[in-house]
């Protein structure tokens, strides 16, 4: 984080410029705020573009804008040195024949009710040719399957 006071000394050359804005007292705590996560010699470049480019004092995200993608690849990289200094996580013991066979015994009524209704949606006719709602749930829409998700206990 950069701190206010390097931020303050960053932004001089904008009130030189531009001359102090209208209620910096209040405004300048906001800006300290809004650009503290911004790396020094970032803020010292979008300074600089704001000073060829910027009419006025620039707002916070004015400054923000030219750097955008140097703050993102600057995050990027910082994330990434953060995540190498992260131990290796222990190892994992592969699942026991046990703890195989009791969810292979979980899943077993899924599997077969997907593979039912796989068989009987094999056997109906197409469904006419019309839009379908968006994220249409054929289990959940389509009548002819309403029987078979009754079987299973599932709400239609």
């Amino acid at each position: 984080m950069t701190s206010g006071r390097a931020i303050a000394v960053l932004l001089k050359p904008l009130i030189d410029l531009h001359g102090e804005p209208s209620a910096w007292a209040t405004a300048a705590p906001l800006y300290m705020e809004a650009l503290a996560d911004i790396p020094p010699e970032l803020l010292e470049a979008a300074v600089k573009h704001c000073i060829r480019t910027c009419r006025f004092f620039p707002k916070p995200a004015e400054l923000r804008a030219p750097i955008a993608d140097e703050l993102n690849d600057y995050r990027r990289r910082q994330h990434e040195r953060n995540r190498a200094a992260l131990p290796a996580p222990a190892p994992v013991d592969p699942p026991t024949p046990e703890e195989i066979a009791y969810v292979e015994k979980l899943v077993a009524p899924v599997i077969a009710g997907v593979k039912r209704r796989s068989k009987a949606m094999r056997g109906l006719p197409p469904l006419p040719r019309e839009p379908l709602a968006p994220f249409h749930l054929v289990d959940a829409d389509d009548p002819r399957i309403a029987d078979l998700m009754a079987e299973d206990g599932e709400a239609a």
